[in-house]
């Protein structure tokens, strides 16, 4: 318990009080023992990291882009119909637009 306290205030001096909070939601989010996307993205905690919007961006697109797409698209406004475009095509996708968009990946 004492290592995880250490690393977690060391993670703590990298980023502000909001950030752990939307981090913490994200994490909450993923935790989940099932990988059904819809399941996961109809969560209270999946909602309330949409509902943060702009500021949750950054974070979600360092995580597994698979996931938060759907979230991605609510928070942009940019919808990538899963019939057209493939999981590689999506993640591919979300890696060129945060870098067109000045959000490092």
């Amino acid at each position: 318990k004492i290592k995880i306290m250490s690393k977690i205030s060391k993670f703590n001096e990298f980023i502000n009080n909001d950030e752990l909070l939307i981090y913490q939601l994200i994490e909450d989010a993923e935790s989940v023992p099932f990988s059904d996307l819809e399941a996961i993205a109809n969560r209270a905690q999946y909602k309330k990291v949409v509902d943060i919007g702009e500021r949750a961006v950054p974070l979600l697109l360092k995580r597994n882009l698979i996931i938060w797409s759907k979230a991605l698209s609510e928070i942009t406004g940019i919808t990538l119909d899963t019939t057209v475009y493939s999981t590689s095509e999506r993640k591919e996708f979300w890696k060129n637009w945060a870098t067109e968009n000045g959000f490092w990946y």
